[in-house]
This record gives structure tokens, sequence and C-alpha cells, in this order.
């Protein structure tokens, strides 16, 4: 005898951290994240800020947001999460995680938090009025080379890129991304094709193997010199522009080996008005493995 299973436990099966079903509201809250027009919070915002290790166990903070209660507090790229409000973080299911630190405003979350260099320590982060930062700026530093500053990717990242590459006219540019952890994955495509057209850029493996190719779209607007500085703080979308940049030999990579986020997630929505977060796939440069973890190596040290 068969039955027929039930969303939930076909989820279940697979076994996935970040796939859940959302309600309307916590959909509206992860959008409202990926785009910075969250009201109010603690400054980490669910898969840019905050995330889960490769394994899906340890919680790891990606890049506090910037200007926000988190990055006040001290907390930095590769910090680890080791207890929220009193209860132990790790292993913790990722909509626990991420219910326990979207609090209203005025309510505090109070986190013990480990890094390399001071050991554990406590803090306590009180939910406030939020600012969206700025993502994008850009200037001239030398004669006729200017440097682009990319923090982060939403709907308006590609635009915002192309006038500065309009009003700077630079001969040569650096593309700044450090301490960018990601977003939207088709804004980066659009900003990967302002520097190489409509071209093939990563592939992407789904979670069954197959092999997918992520393009850049849109006509190229710059073909002079092209540089892209990167840190420990360079993450996912970020990641993956600076090596499908590199890998259609039209930029050397500077800084610092990477964070190491080569997920990719979708959110689709449902009749009834809920949607479903699940992982469909990780990012690699073509020919090679994944660089979930092991991050992207940069050219030089720059």
């Amino acid at each position: 005898m068969s039955t027929t299973p039930t969303l939930a436990s076909a989820m279940t099966k697979i076994a996935d951290p970040w796939t859940r079903i959302l309600t309307a509201a916590e959909s509206k809250a992860l959008l409202d994240d990926m785009a910075y027009k969250t009201a109010a919070g603690i400054g980490l915002p669910e898969l840019l800020s905050i995330d889960l290790d490769v394994r899906g166990y340890t919680v790891q903070i990606v890049n506090p947001m910037p200007g926000g209660p988190a990055e006040r507090a001290g907390l930095k790229t590769g910090d680890t999460v080791v207890s929220i409000g009193g209860r132990p973080a790790e292993g913790k299911q990722w909509k626990d995680i991420i219910a326990a630190l979207r609090v209203p405003e005025g309510q505090t979350v109070d986190l013990e938090v480990r890094n390399r260099q001071e050991g554990l320590r406590r803090i306590q982060l009180k939910s406030e009025p939020l600012t969206a930062p700025v993502l994008v700026e850009g200037k001239v530093v030398e004669g006729s080379t200017a440097v682009i500053q990319v923090r982060g990717f939403t709907e308006r990242t590609s635009q915002e890129v192309a006038g500065l590459l309009d009003s700077l006219q630079p001969a040569a540019l650096e593309l700044d991304l450090q301490n960018n952890p990601g977003g939207s994955v088709e804004s980066m495509l659009a900003v990967a094709g302002l520097f190489v057209g409509a071209k093939p850029l990563v592939g992407m493996r789904g979670a069954n193997g197959a092999e997918e190719t992520l393009k850049a779209v849109g006509e190229q607007r710059f073909t002079g010199a092209l540089t892209v500085r990167v840190n420990e703080g360079s993450a996912s979308a970020a990641e993956a522009l600076a090596v499908g940049l590199r890998h259609n030999k039209r930029a050397t990579i500077v800084g610092r080996k990477t964070f190491g986020k080569c997920l990719v997630h979708d959110i689709v929505p449902m009749s009834d008005g809920r949607a479903l977060l699940m992982t469909i796939g990780r990012m690699h440069a073509p020919g090679q493995r994944p660089w979930c973890a092991e991050g992207v190596k940069p050219d030089s040290a720059g």
C-alpha cells in the first residue's frame, strides 16, 4: 500500500536545513532582509549576515549589516554563534534560529559568540529602526583609474553600477567586493553583464548532480582593465561574480581568501499565500568543484 506524502514530510526527507515552508509574513520578512528593507531589527539579515556552515550545523556570522546593532557590538565575519537566548545554537533548526533573532523593535536578544581572537563573549543586541546602507559607491582614485564598491546585490545594483561607469568614465577600474555578503543572484548576473556581456559566468550543481550554467545578462558597458578586490567577508553572489569575471579572463582577483558560501536558494510562491524556501544548487567555476567552505583564492594579495 502506498500513501501520498505531505509537503512537510517530503521536505523532511530532503534533509536540507535551509528548506522550509514560509508563512506570508515570514516570506515578506525574508524578502525585506534580502533587499535591505527591514524596518527594525538587530542587523543580522537572514542569509546575508548570518548563515549555517556547509554542514548545516554551526551558526556563523557572514557580515553584520553596516551601522546596525550587531556591527556596533563588534560582531565580525567568521564569528560563531554559540547560544541565542541562553539556548545552544548549534544543531538547532534554521527556522528556530531566525525566529529567535527576528524580534520586534525595543526587544533584546542575548547571544554568546566565539571568535578566534577574543574567545567566547556575551553580548546583548536591542532591536531598533534600521537604515538601509549605501551599497554602491564610486570615485576616481588616480588619473583615469576608479574604484566602485559594491556591498550587496539588490534590484537596483546593476543600474547604480552602470550609472557610475557612465559618470566616472574610467580607463581602469577596481571593483571592490570586500564585505559583500551577496544577495540577489539575478542582480549579480546583471552586474556581470556590464563587464562581459551576455556570456556564461559560473556553473551550478543541483542536488541531483545536474549541471546548469548561470549566464551574465545585458550589454557590456566597460572594456578597460579590471581588478576585483575581495576579502573574508566576500560571500555567495560576490564570490560568484569574482570567479566568473576571472574565468572569462576579464579580471584578476586581489585581496584575501573569501568566505566560502556557494549555495543558491530560491523562494517559490504557493497558491495559499505561503512560500517554499529551498536550496537549488551550489555554484562553482566551470570545471571545478563548488567553493563552499573553501572560499575563493585571489590571484595576488594586492
